[in-house]
């Protein structure tokens, strides 16, 4: 996660609701991820999660901040990431990551 973003990243009490910066992977024919706490900081789910493909990610880019509202639909993805799987209800963009290519 860049750094810039460490103080606006977040997860809820019932990770509902999470705000952090996406990667995404290129494993498993490509997958979103939503880290929202920093490596360092010990978390339920390791900081973070795998979003659920039927999230529509058209808007949105590699590095960019997103806040999204969902749900943990597993403890355990069934990817070979292992990240909690989540699906996101609704998803905004808080930032515009910047573009490293």
């Amino acid at each position: 996660m860049d750094r810039r973003y460490h103080s606006k990243a977040s997860a809820s009490a019932d990770y509902g609701r999470l705000t952090g910066q996406l990667f995404f992977v290129h494993a498993d024919g490509g997958l979103w991820v939503l880290r929202y706490a920093p490596i360092s900081q010990e978390d339920r789910y390791g900081g973070s999660v795998v979003l659920a493909r039927d999230v529509p990610m058209a808007d949105y880019r590699e590095g960019d901040l997103v806040t999204i509202e969902g749900a943990i639909l597993s403890e355990k993805s069934q990817r070979p990431l292992g990240g909690a799987l989540c699906r996101a209800n609704k998803i905004a963009l808080v930032e515009r990551g910047v573009n490293t290519n």
